[in-house]
């Protein structure tokens, strides 16, 4: 704990000389002025040869020709299905009803399930429990 106490007064030590002393940022570098390229360096780097061919508009592949009176794809034909009879079972079977779970009645009021009465205030605007 102490080292941090001694290491924090030597960096703050440090930052207060080094703005009394004046120090400064090192000043930037002059902006360079962009490089000159010339007709000769632009023709040896974009150099295109002379056999080349040159594409034009006309060179361009011809639009698909438009179908004048599409042909009707017949839709296919659905096949015919047999009607199977259904198995009935020889004695009908006895649907039970469901058994529907007893619920306990519960106090709809608040107040008494918490073992207080309901006491109306503001002219009957709101209500409070009260015990």
């Amino acid at each position: 704990m102490k080292a941090f106490r001694i290491a924090g007064v030597l960096a703050l030590a440090a930052i207060a000389a080094a703005m009394i002393s004046g120090w400064r940022a090192p000043a930037p570098s002059p902006a360079r002025a962009a490089p000159v390229v010339t007709k000769a360096v632009f023709a040896e780097r974009f150099d295109v040869p002379n056999d080349w061919p040159l594409l034009k508009k006309q060179d361009r592949l011809p639009l698909p020709p438009e179908i004048k009176d599409p042909v009707p794809v017949p839709l296919p034909v659905p096949v015919p299905t047999e009607a199977v009879a259904m198995m009935q079972p020889d004695e009908p079977v006895e649907v039970k009803p469901v058994a529907r779970k007893k619920t306990v009645a519960r106090e709809h009021d608040v107040c008494t399930r918490h073992h207080m009465h309901k006491i109306w205030i503001r002219h009957g605007k709101s209500w409070r429990c009260r015990r």
